[in-house]
């Protein structure tokens, strides 16, 4: 008819390992070690070439050369329960680094019009940490507990077409 079809095509291979591993050298000690990876393949909005016009201001077209984000993701747990007195100890820690993330790449012109498009940007990573703990007192009517947990998160993105790096930390 009066229409272009598109014939899009990406040809890639993906491969998401896991691997997990457990060491329990007592009943009561255990050593947790997980991995895995996790791939996201971009949309068909994400990689058209159509031009999408919103309003008269602002139109979003795709990017033919996107690439398959890949998040590498891990976590290590250290556990330790004494049944007899009923305490219980456990230290996490963990984190992620992610290649060709898929993110939104906006610019704003002086009259106010806004293109908006995709990239792939690698360097995004967090980190994780806690630690847990609890043990009741002499008489065991009552109990101390302690859970704290705290996260650092790297993002990059873009903000007017600039290259923008947050920092986010988090405490509880």
């Amino acid at each position: 008819q009066d229409s272009i079809i598109e014939n899009q095509k990406q040809s890639v291979v993906n491969f998401s390992p896991t691997f997990k591993f457990t060491y329990t050298p007592k009943n009561n000690i255990t050593f947790d070690f997980d991995y895995y990876g996790a791939t996201e393949q971009p949309t068909l909005k994400q990689i058209s070439s159509d031009t999408i016009i919103i309003d008269a201001l602002n139109r979003t077209y795709g990017n033919l050369d996107l690439k398959p984000s890949f998040d590498n993701t891990f976590s290590m747990y250290f556990q330790k329960s004494n049944y007899e007195k009923g305490s219980f100890f456990m230290i996490t820690g963990g984190g992620n680094y992610i290649f060709n993330k898929i993110v939104d790449y906006t610019t704003i012109d002086e009259f106010g019009n806004v293109e908006s498009s995709y990239r792939n940007v690698t360097g995004n990573w967090g980190l994780n940490g806690g630690i847990m703990f609890n043990t009741p007192l002499r008489n065991k009517k009552f109990t101390i507990d302690n859970s704290s947990f705290g996260y650092f998160v790297r993002n990059i993105g873009y903000s007017n077409s600039v290259k923008s790096i947050t920092y986010n930390l988090t405490m509880s």
